[in-house]
């Protein structure tokens, strides 16, 4: 039963390992491709994960009168 159980598990966190592996691949691939990601990118600290976020859920960059309003 214990064999089974972690088969089990072992087995989901393959699956999972795969879904990841292919998700990293294409958000890395969405922050190549676009100009102001690739710009986002060349600060320290700021990767495709974090240029992805921001640019998915922050308010366009037009409408920010200075960077302080980014923060709001």
């Amino acid at each position: 039963m214990v064999r089974d159980v972690g088969s089990t598990y072992l087995g989901q966190i393959a699956t999972l390992t795969k879904l990841i592996g292919r998700l990293d691949k294409q958000e890395r691939t969405e922050a190549t491709n676009d100009d102001a990601a690739r710009r986002l990118q060349t600060m320290p600290g700021i990767g495709p994960i974090t240029v992805m976020t921001v640019s998915g859920f922050a308010r366009s960059m037009e409408i920010l009168r200075r960077g302080r309003d980014f923060a709001d």
